[in-house]
């Protein structure tokens, strides 16, 4: 277990929470950015657009084969 965490050595607990807050805003401003660039390039609408299509797909499909039999 020593050797597991060595690269902490010297490290105090106020450099670690720095370190972990650091972590968490970067990981905020990612996701902030994400949601931006989905809106802009309006990826969400594509995406339930083509769940709608596929739904319409399947039960096209499924008419189809309850004609055939």
């Amino acid at each position: 277990m020593k050797t597991m965490f060595c690269f902490l050595q010297g490290v105090g607990f106020q450099e670690i929470i720095i370190l972990i807050i650091t972590l968490a805003f970067c990981f905020g401003i990612f996701i902030a950015i994400r949601a931006v660039m989905l809106w802009y390039w309006k990826i969400n609408t594509i995406v339930e657009n083509q769940q709608t299509q596929i739904k319409l797909l399947q039960d096209l499909l499924s008419a189809f084969n309850k004609g055939r039999s």
